[in-house]
Formats: structure tokens, C-alpha cells, sequence
């Protein structure tokens, strides 16, 4: 009987799937990096739109 371990079991099972594998790490990679900077995001905007408005912000 051979002697297979999880690692080799799962890498042989993804071996067929290397496009979907790739589509699914990115996405992944995106949606952190978005998660990341969301709130700076939402910062930059709130501000520039208060003072675009005369408003300031502290």
C-alpha cells in the first residue's frame, strides 16, 4: 500500500484546476487588499468632500 500524505493528496487533486486555483487566489488577494485600505478610502473621501464644502474635519 502506498504511503500518501495530505499534502502530495491535495496537490494531486488541484493538479487539474491550476486556471480556478489562480482565479480564486486573486480574488482572495483583492479583497484584502480592499479590506486594507477601505477606511483610509473613506477617510480621503470624507474629507476632501468637507472641504469641498467649507467644511473642516478634525
Amino acid at each position: 500500500m502506498n504511503d500518501i500524505t495530505t499534502i502530495s493528496f491535495i496537490v494531486k487533486m488541484l493538479r487539474p484546476f491550476p486556471f480556478h486555483i489562480m482565479v480564486i487566489l486573486l480574488t482572495a488577494l483583492v479583497w484584502a487588499i480592499e479590506m486594507c485600505f477601505y477606511q483610509y478610502l473613506i477617510k480621503i473621501i470624507t474629507v476632501r468632500e468637507s472641504l469641498h464644502n467649507g467644511m473642516t474635519l478634525r
